[in-house]
């Protein structure tokens, strides 16, 4: 499905354009999480690529009805896992809520894999997935931390902002 995604610029207050693309969403072949991914029309370069977790709410742009905006803690599109705030609009409503619908869908098809492997008894043959159900947490517990040092970052610099003006 065709859309424009943008990303919010904190220490400009405003929407930089990522990109216009197709956005899809990709299911890992072993581990069955699912991403959100989008590649630019003409280069091909990833302009989203993050896995749908359970903290993910889409919430109305202001002023458009066609436009979804949701808080990301590790976007991979630039390479290294990012905290985003990200925007996507589409060129009508029916678009925009069929996104919507298949947003939600995939977040609750990922919450049930999370689900299933914490009820799930390790064998032998799953002990490398444990392993890496373990990375994955610290993974999350280290982009939670970026994120938390970051906003205390903004804060202080805005802080400063204010003391200098």
């Amino acid at each position: 499905m065709r859309a424009k995604l943008f990303r919010f610029d904190k220490p400009l207050k405003e929407w930089k354009e990522r990109g216009t693309g197709d956005v899809r969403f990709l299911q890992h072949k072993e581990t069955k999480k699912i991403r959100l991914v989008m590649r630019r029309d003409k280069t091909h370069k990833v302009c989203a690529n993050h896995y749908i977790t359970s903290e993910m709410q889409l919430s109305p742009n202001v002023g458009s009805d066609r436009s979804w905006v949701w808080n990301v803690n590790a976007d991979v599109s630039d390479g290294e896992p990012k905290a985003e705030t990200l925007a996507i609009r589409f060129a009508n409503i029916e678009n925009a809520n069929s996104f919507k619908e298949k947003f939600y869908e995939m977040q609750k098809m990922n919450i049930e894999i999370k689900e299933a492997k914490k009820n799930e008894t390790p064998k032998k043959d799953d002990e490398k997935n444990n392993v890496k159900d373990e990375k994955d947490k610290k993974d999350e517990k280290d982009e939670k931390k970026q994120k938390d040092e970051k906003d205390e970052k903004d804060e202080k610099d805005e802080k400063d902002e204010e003391k200098t003006s």
